[in-house]
């Protein structure tokens, strides 16, 4: 695993959570912000997995929104983009395993 330098969140990420304050991670039904989510943590990576530095694309066929800390142990991290990386989602690998 590599040190990933975090970078300011995507723009419609910040929108999305002044708009909907009280929200957690698995209320964010919006595709395009979890997309937008996806493309730059998998840019500040370099397109490389968080965890097994596999290539990956950004898209949703190859790679996840993974938090670092656990939503369901740190709720209060679940919208923290400083808390989530991008991680391959392949079967039996990584986010998938």
């Amino acid at each position: 695993m590599r040190k990933i330098q975090k970078a300011d969140e995507p723009a419609s990420f910040t929108k999305y959570k002044q708009h909907n304050p009280t929200h957690q991670y698995k209320d964010l039904n919006d595709e395009i912000v979890r997309q937008d989510i996806r493309k730059k943590c998998t840019e500040e990576q370099y397109y490389l997995c968080a965890y097994c530095c596999k290539e990956i694309s950004g898209t949703n066929m190859d790679t996840m929104n993974e938090h670092i800390q656990p939503r369901h142990h740190y709720p209060n991290l679940s919208m923290d983009f400083n808390n989530i990386v991008a991680s391959c989602n392949q079967k039996g690998h990584c986010d998938n395993s």
